[in-house]
Parts: structure tokens; sequence; C-alpha cells
């Protein structure tokens, strides 16, 4: 009986690459490459997921700003509002609305937000209410404070006086 012929196969496997010289197979340099960063890669990723804190290096970091939105509110500010402001003044004083409910006008409401890095937030608002285009009253944050109160007192008791310097 005769046995089969031999086949004979150049089987070459997929990590490693043919000597162009020497004709024989020589392992591709760049398999364990591959392997080593997904390895690497897998590790970080499932780091990020575990919660794990990379301990402070001292490394550059990304820069985060601070944040302001809205109108800026100041005691300033509210110390100056006066029942019976018209529009224009209220504007002078405080700026234009963040917020002019369209349903209804006769209410102005100002809006600050500062959002501090690595911290927390500063939220302030203030709504203020008109009636026949005065401004009626005001509701808050902020409230006048009560030296703008005893400014006022002193100043309806005792009439200012003007003194004429000499020259």
């Amino acid at each position: 009986m005769i046995a089969p012929p031999k086949r004979f196969s150049r089987r070459v496997e997929t990590d490693t690459i043919a000597h162009p010289k020497t004709k024989t197979p020589k392992r591709n340099p760049m398999r364990p490459l591959a392997a080593i960063s997904t390895l690497t890669l897998m590790t970080l990723l499932l780091q990020a997921c575990s919660g794990f804190h990379f301990p402070k290096l001292g490394l550059p970091r990304v820069h985060k700003i601070t944040i302001q939105q809205g109108n800026v509110i100041t005691q300033e500010m509210i110390d100056r509002l006066k029942p019976g402001m018209t529009r224009s003044q209220v504007v002078f004083v405080m700026g234009n609305p963040v917020l002019q409910n369209p349903f209804n006008k006769d209410r102005w409401d100002y809006l600050y937000l500062l959002q501090i890095p690595d911290g927390g937030s500063i939220e302030q608002t203030v709504s203020l209410y008109f009636k026949n285009e005065r401004l009626s009253h005001f509701t808050g944050d902020l409230a006048p404070s009560s030296q703008s109160k005893k400014d006022e007192e002193t100043e309806e008791k005792e009439p200012a006086t003007q003194e004429m310097g000499s020259g």
C-alpha cells in the first residue's frame, strides 16, 4: 500500500514574521507591546471605576476658573432701593433684570450665581414688584441694612447744610 504524499505547508503564525535573509521565522516585536499597552489601558480603566484616588504629586492640573452668572447684587444696591422709584431709576441702581416674566410685567427677578472651583457656590436672588410703574416692595436674600435706615432717619431730622469754603 502506498502512503499518501506528505503535504508541505508553510504555516506562519500570526505573531511571527519570516526573516528575509535566513527565511526563518522571527517573533513580531509589536505583539508584546500591544499586549502590554492593552493590559495597562484595562488596568487604568478599572482603577477609574473603582474610586481609587491617585495621591497628589504636585503635577500640573486643569485650571478651573470662578464662574459668575447673572447680575451682581450687593448690599449697597439693596440699600439704594426705595419704594416709589420708577423703573428707569431701578434699572440705574440694579441694572437690567435677568428674568422678566412675560405674564407678570410688574415683577423683575435678579439672580446672581458664583461658582468657586473646589468649593461651593453662592446664589442670591432678589424679586422686585411694581405697582403703577413704581417700585412697591422687594423680596430676596438681602434686606436693607439697619445702617441705611439710620442714615435716612438722620437725613429727615437734620436738613443737609452746605458749608461755603473760604477761598
